[in-house]
């Protein structure tokens, strides 16, 4: 009987298909009006970042940062890097700062911490948290080109969720060049789910996507694989499910420290 009835749905498939008389062209219509609007979202808009024209779409993101602020995500962040980050001394830049305005108030942060983000629709927002958690008005730079910040002029460096949205390799290169030697590069970032075969697909299916209609967070990276590939000593990491993150693509992250 299933045998039969396999048989009579592909019958009439083909019978539904042989009698559309659809024009073949029309079945286009929609994928060509989605491929229209994730162009125009992701065209140059009127913002102006370190790295040039900001897209539209850039816009969304700040609204949806704006609103996360202080959220669950944040709070499980703090949770997760305190211990660590409560042991750091001196100038510790915090690359991804936009993003976690709530943490630069954090013992080992506060007038310790120079924020640095390359967001400009964040900025502002950045400047006010900036201020009240005592912190350096904060930089408007990629975390690739840190061309403000001196040769060996760091004592540690904090990226939070900054390093899946550059050029890595020019990234890694620019930290080692401002952070003094032996100093910490402690890394809180979105990370490939090694753990889940189906979701690390998806990850990678969807990802070219998601970093055209963000702000260019990359889902496909396995950060702490690359950072050791680097000649990053590890000095300790683990793998982390965030609860409170975005959306389940983006809840799976890393914590390391590296020198």
């Amino acid at each position: 009987k299933m045998a039969a009835s396999a048989t009579n749905i592909g019958t009439k498939l083909a019978e539904n298909m042989a009698n559309d008389e659809t024009p073949a062209w029309s079945r286009l219509i929609p994928m060509a009006l989605i491929a229209c609007v994730c162009a125009v979202l992701a065209s140059p808009g009127s913002a102006i970042g370190p790295n040039g024209p900001v897209p539209r779409f850039a816009a969304v993101t700040a609204k949806l940062a704006e609103r996360d602020a202080g959220g669950a995500a944040e709070s499980e962040a703090r949770a997760v890097i305190s211990a660590a980050v409560s042991e750091l001394q001196g100038k510790v830049l915090v690359l991804g700062a936009a993003s976690y305005t709530s943490l630069l108030s954090m013992p080992g942060l506060a007038s310790q911490a120079v924020p640095v983000d390359e967001r400009p629709l964040l900025m502002p927002a950045l400047a006010v948290a900036s201020k009240a958690a005592g912190a350096s008005a904060p930089l408007n730079l990629s975390v690739s080109n840190l061309s403000s910040v001196a040769d060996q002029s760091v004592d540690a460096v904090l990226s939070l969720s900054a390093l899946c949205r550059v050029n890595t390799s020019a990234a890694l290169s620019e930290l080692r060049r401002v952070l003094k030697a032996g100093s910490p590069l402690l890394v809180y970032e979105p990370s490939l789910a090694l753990g889940s075969t189906t979701v690390r697909r998806l990850q990678m299916i969807t990802s070219p996507l998601y970093e055209m209609l963000t702000d260019g967070c990359r889902l496909d990276d396995d950060l702490a694989g690359e950072l050791e590939h680097s000649g990053w000593n590890k000095r300790s990491l683990a793998r982390l499910h965030v609860a409170g993150a975005r959306h389940w693509l983006l809840a799976s992250y890393v914590f390391g420290v590296f020198e």
